[in-house]
């Protein structure tokens, strides 16, 4: 937002974050096989049901 300051960002926790995220992704992406997705995808134009 226009009205966010950069002094109340947590720069630290928000490195941790991003290093967690790039390290999930490498692990992903460098496995010997593709995930394996034990349900079909829904389709997108279905309803919505809750």
């Amino acid at each position: 937002m226009v009205t966010d300051e950069a002094q109340y960002i947590d720069f630290e926790h928000t490195a941790r974050v991003a290093q967690f995220v790039r390290d999930v992704a490498l692990e992903v992406a460098n496995r010997p096989a593709r995930l394996v997705v034990d349900k079909p995808r829904p389709d997108p134009n279905a309803p919505c049901r809750q």
